[in-house]
């Protein structure tokens, strides 16, 4: 297949308790399956939510050089092979992932244009909420999570896109992020990059640990 023909990667960059993983489900479009070091969650199920492999196994992936990104996150890698994004990109016209700002810099740089970034994020209060209560992390997780946000929201500054997911339903955040697809594809989109300006606030003038 030539280089014009091949899909779209649509990431979902935004900080922990964003939604993106739900939202990324919720939208049934194919999603482009990770490897992760860390522990299944209850109800996970490898090779369907990721690939669970062995930290062994993912040194020796990354010595042959077999990621289009991988990144450490909190203490677990999480990584996308080359072998998985360029089947992805030949079958589907669109795919979807989740990843982490530096792993959204490695695939702009392998795949350019082909690359659309769609920031979520909601607020302090609102990721708190369900890091304890809706996915129910211990404590620590939760603590160590928190302590990026600040920084991850100053990660919009990469993004095409942007949504804000706070006392929003997973089903409108899915209907929201497939709508801009689909004018990605056809048309104008009133989620675009002027929408992202109005966040330097939310960066800059909140004290997120209050």
């Amino acid at each position: 297949m030539s280089e014009e023909n091949l899909g779209k990667i649509v990431i979902f960059l935004g900080p922990s308790g964003s939604g993106k993983t739900s939202t990324i489900r919720a939208m049934k479009l194919p999603e482009l399956l990770s490897v992760t070091t860390r522990d299944p969650r209850p109800g996970e199920v490898d090779g369907v939510d990721y690939d669970f492999i062995t930290l062994d196994e993912f040194e020796k992936m990354s010595e042959n050089n077999e990621f289009a990104e991988y990144v450490t996150y909190h203490g677990t890698h999480y990584g996308y092979t080359k072998k998985a994004v360029e089947k992805a990109r030949e079958k589907n016209d669109i795919t979807v992932c989740a990843a982490e700002i530096e792993g959204v810099k490695q695939l702009k740089f392998l795949y350019g244009k082909d690359v659309i970034v769609i920031f979520l994020w909601a607020d302090w209060s609102e990721i708190y909420n369900r890091l304890v209560n809706k996915r129910k992390d211990p404590i620590n997780v939760v603590k160590d999570r928190l302590s990026t946000y600040q920084k991850e929201m100053s990660n919009f500054r990469y993004a095409n896109y942007a949504i804000n997911t706070t006392g929003v339903s997973i089903k409108e955040s899915a209907a929201k992020a497939f709508h801009i697809l689909m004018v990605e594809l056809y048309g104008d989109n009133p989620y675009s990059f002027e929408y992202l300006e109005g966040m330097d606030y939310l960066v800059h003038e909140i004290n997120f640990s209050s």
